[in-house]
């Protein structure tokens, strides 16, 4: 999902990634297979520090918002237990 996410708010850069690959892997064959030998490696490399960064930012994001519901959690519990103290003692 965090792909297609990333895909979805990044058409642009993309499409020029995946124009970048093609382009580099048709080199790669045209120059008979030994061209290959330093594309893939390149492109694998760049890809998966792309990867990666893309789902430390996600698991951040996710982290961030399960941060803030506890947070709001916390607070409403907060608010019920002081409503619930102070409706004892003024009855």
């Amino acid at each position: 999902m965090t792909s297609v996410k990333a895909v979805w708010e990044n058409p642009f850069t993309m499409a020029l990634w995946g124009l970048i690959v093609a382009t580099s892997l048709a080199i790669g064959f045209l120059l008979l297979f030994v061209g290959l030998a330093v594309a893939v490696p390149i492109l694998a490399h760049s890809s998966g520090i792309s990867t990666a960064r893309l789902w430390n930012r996600s698991a951040l994001s996710n982290a961030t918002a399960q941060s803030e519901n506890s947070n709001l959690e916390h607070e409403r519990f907060k608010m019920n237990r002081s409503w619930s103290l102070s409706f004892c003692f003024t009855a």
